[in-house]
């Protein structure tokens, strides 16, 4: 079996405790049935413990987060009660799995890491780090898919990788020159160019009319009001951008961002996070249209999310006065993930399937 994953999967440990937003924090846990049934012929205080605290709702089990806000088993120390009391191999699925994603195709696998994790956007962003995708064969046999369906598979992975060799082409120092002689009242037009330049080998063909006319039906700022919140940092950014957008200066505000009001060090460092952050959503993305059978939403959605970041960015910066460092970007980033990339209904939304 054949899988690929961001070089950064090898590197990662969960830090557990030290973790600034613990992911277990905010999340109810999902029981997958393996763990379920064990958990049901657990003995003693720890089983006891355990079976008090799940509840089944809508057929499917579940650790509700205490009054608050944290997983039952979550502890003073930032450490996991079962982990201690039970071991690893006795946590559910999504809490070994994460930050990890697996998107199974055949005899092949993708392995995503997620921004939602601090951890991994701080590998992710750390300086030197460029975001290199490793591919690797095991060499065990799995069942292939249907000559049709494997052709289909293989395509979108050739497309994917021809966008993020286009956005690892792109000379920034160009860019930034392109960039600083653009006018502020112009700037969003001449992001959603660059994007679109990026994004061609994936919309080729019939699927580029579609694409262009969907992501100009609605504007991306118009559908932050749609949006599930889930954070309440994400609402005073949201009530900030709208607020400007109103009074017309969110375009002067992002390119005083982007241009790091002048500095081109910072500016190239800037522009440098948000590429690295741009391949990073054109790998999760561009897979999901195997299953979707249709690549223009992920496209929208990849357009989408790459301008929402910068509109966060913009934001977080102009309130700091213009400061706006490594760190600031990976905890934006992870704002930003977990906002958008934990909501089906949000993904929904940004791939123009669904507005409640």
């Amino acid at each position: 079996m054949v899988h690929e994953y961001p070089q950064i999967y090898e590197k990662f440990k969960c830090i557990g405790g030290k973790c600034s937003d613990s992911c277990c924090i905010g999340w109810e846990v999902d029981v997958d049935e393996a763990m379920y049934y064990y958990y049901l012929t657990v003995k003693g205080k720890m089983g006891d413990r355990i079976r008090s605290c799940m509840e089944y709702r809508d057929g499917e089990a579940i650790f509700p987060l205490n009054k608050e806000g944290r997983c039952p088993f979550l502890n003073s120390k930032n450490l996991c009660d079962i982990i201690t009391e039970l071991g690893e191999d006795s946590l559910c699925t999504v809490c070994t799995e994460y930050p990890r994603y697996y998107e199974t195709a055949g005899d092949y696998e993708q392995i995503d890491m997620s921004l939602s994790c601090p951890e991994v956007a701080r590998l992710f962003f750390r300086d030197g780090e460029k975001y290199e995708i490793v591919v690797y064969d095991d060499g065990i046999f799995c069942e292939e898919l249907s000559k049709t369906k494997a052709g289909s598979r293989d395509k979108m992975r050739l497309k994917r990788n021809a966008a993020m060799n286009v956005v690892d082409s792109v000379d920034i120092k160009a860019l930034y020159k392109r960039l600083k002689s653009t006018k502020p009242e112009e700037l969003f037009g001449f992001l959603e160019k660059e994007i679109d330049n990026v994004l061609r080998p994936i919309m080729k063909g019939r699927h580029k009319k579609a694409y262009d006319e969907s992501i100009l039906s609605v504007e991306t700022k118009s559908l932050l009001p749609h949006l599930e919140t889930l954070d309440n940092r994400w609402k005073e950014i949201y009530d900030f951008i709208k607020i400007h957008d109103r009074k017309g200066d969110l375009s002067k505000i992002s390119y005083d961002f982007l241009t790091a009001a002048g500095d081109e060090k910072a500016s190239l460092q800037r522009i440098e996070w948000l590429r690295r952050t741009l391949k990073y959503l054109i790998f999760r993305y561009t897979i999901e249209a195997y299953f979707d059978e249709d690549v223009i939403y992920e496209a929208i959605l990849i357009k989408r999310c790459m301008l929402i970041l910068c509109f966060i960015c913009s934001v977080r910066c102009y309130l700091s006065k213009g400061h706006f460092e490594r760190e600031d970007m990976e905890d934006t980033a992870h704002i930003f993930s977990r906002q958008i990339e934990h909501s089906e209904d949000n993904l929904e939304v940004l791939k123009g399937r669904s507005i409640k």
